[in-house]
C-alpha cells in the first residue's frame, strides 16, 4: 500500500503539478545525514517519508529552500536568522528544521513533538519576536503547498493566455 507522501506524490503529478517522473527522493543514509545535521534523535514518521519521496528536490513553494542540500545547512541558518533578528534561538534546540522561505521566515517541528508521526509545524518570521503554530501537522503543510502550487499555475496560465491581465489583479 503507497504511503501518504506517495499518494500525495502521484495526486501532484496526475494534477501536473510536479512532472511525471522528476520524483527525487533522499536514501536512508541522506535522511539519516538530515537527522544528523539538524542534531535531533530522530525524524517524525510522516517527515521522514517525505523525504524518501520527495526530500532531494520537492519542487513545492518556489522561493522556499527545502531541498535534501539545504537541509544540510538550514539549521544553522535558522538560528543565524533568529540571532540576527535579536530574537532567542533556543525554540531552535532539538528542533527540525524543515524550510526557510527566502531568508526571512521558516518552518520547523519543535522538539517536543518529534515524537508524533505527523507532527504540528511552527513558524519563525523576521520581526515577529516568537514563533507560533502554523499547520497542524506536517501533512497540512504538504496539502497547503499544494494549494499554493496549484494556485501559481493557475496565475500564470492566465498571465499567458491574457495580455490584459497582470499580477495586480490577484492583490
Amino acid at each position: 500500500m503507497p504511503s501518504y507522501v506517495e499518494e500525495y506524490a502521484a495526486r501532484l503529478e496526475a494534477s501536473g503539478l510536479l512532472p511525471a517522473g522528476r520524483r527525487a527522493g533522499c536514501s536512508p543514509e541522506e535522511i539519516e545525514e538530515v537527522r544528523r545535521a539538524q542534531g535531533v534523535p530522530r525524524l517524525p514518521a510522516r517527515y521522514r517519508d517525505f523525504l524518501a519521496v520527495l526530500g532531494r528536490e520537492p519542487r513545492l513553494m518556489p522561493g522556499s529552500d527545502w531541498s535534501y542540500d539545504d537541509l544540510l545547512t538550514l539549521k544553522a541558518d535558522a538560528e543565524e536568522l533568529v540571532t540576527g533578528d535579536g530574537a532567542d534561538p533556543g525554540f531552535l534546540t532539538g528542533a527540525v528544521v524543515l524550510q526557510m522561505h527566502q531568508g526571512y521566515q521558516l518552518l520547523f517541528i519543535a522538539a517536543d513533538d518529534l515524537e508524533e508521526d505527523d507532527p504540528p509545524v511552527w513558524t519563525y518570521a523576521e520581526g515577529e519576536g516568537a514563533p507560533r503554530p502554523a499547520f497542524q501537522s506536517f501533512s497540512a503543510l504538504l496539502d497547503y503547498a499544494a494549494r499554493e502550487l496549484s494556485m501559481v499555475r493557475a496565475v500564470n496560465e492566465e498571465l499567458r493566455a491574457n495580455p490584459n491581465v497582470s499580477l495586480e489583479t490577484y492583490e
